[in-house]
């Protein structure tokens, strides 16, 4: 019979911090977050991933007006699926996507005393396919420099579109784990 993966199946998994470079509203952003799973035969992998946008980004014309300034959150996350390509080699490369949800809004600079700091958010949806070359640095520990496509979908904020939080994306992965 022939099946996705014969023989003698390997099993092990990784988790690690991703840094995030990209640009929202116009503006540098810098995004922080992980990825990590299981690993089948040194291959496929499939878990979970997550995001949060780290830099204060001001909130776009159109915003709600509340006489004090808003800033711009952005956190989304999902299942994760990769495929590694030539995984036994130095360098090498993978090709995997995040499809999930999350949430974006405008919250005030600064809370104060029974105010609430968020002032409008909405749920998203978000998916983004990522392109990557990985160093094997010891058995353990991989360096994975990516480019991806932030895909942010469902977006029902005052003054926000679509295409002002999806664009393209540089990361940088350290992956600890059994590969």
């Amino acid at each position: 019979m022939e099946t996705l993966i014969s023989g003698k199946a390997s099993q092990g998994g990784y988790g690690g911090p991703v840094f995030t470079y990209s640009r929202i509203l116009g503006k540098d952003a810098l995004l922080f977050g992980g990825r990590g799973g299981w690993i089948a035969n040194h291959h496929f992998v499939f878990g979970v991933g997550g995001f949060g946008l780290v830099t204060r980004i001001a909130a776009p014309e159109g915003a709600p007006d509340i006489g004090e300034p808003l800033r711009l959150d952005l956190a989304y996350g999902g299942l994760w699926m990769e495929y590694i390509i030539l995984p036994e080699k130095l360098v090498h490369a993978s090709i995997g996507a995040l499809i999930g949800g999350g949430v974006s809004g405008y919250s005030r600079q600064e809370r104060r005393f029974r105010d609430e700091r968020s002032v409008e958010d909405d749920v998203i949806f978000a998916a983004e396919p990522v392109l990557s070359l990985e160093v094997n640095v010891l058995s353990f520990v991989r360096v994975s420099v990516g480019a991806s496509y932030r895909y942010i979908g469902s977006v029902d904020l005052s003054g926000l579109r679509e295409k002002d939080l999806s664009g393209f994306s540089g990361s940088l992965m350290l992956k600890f784990g059994k590969f």
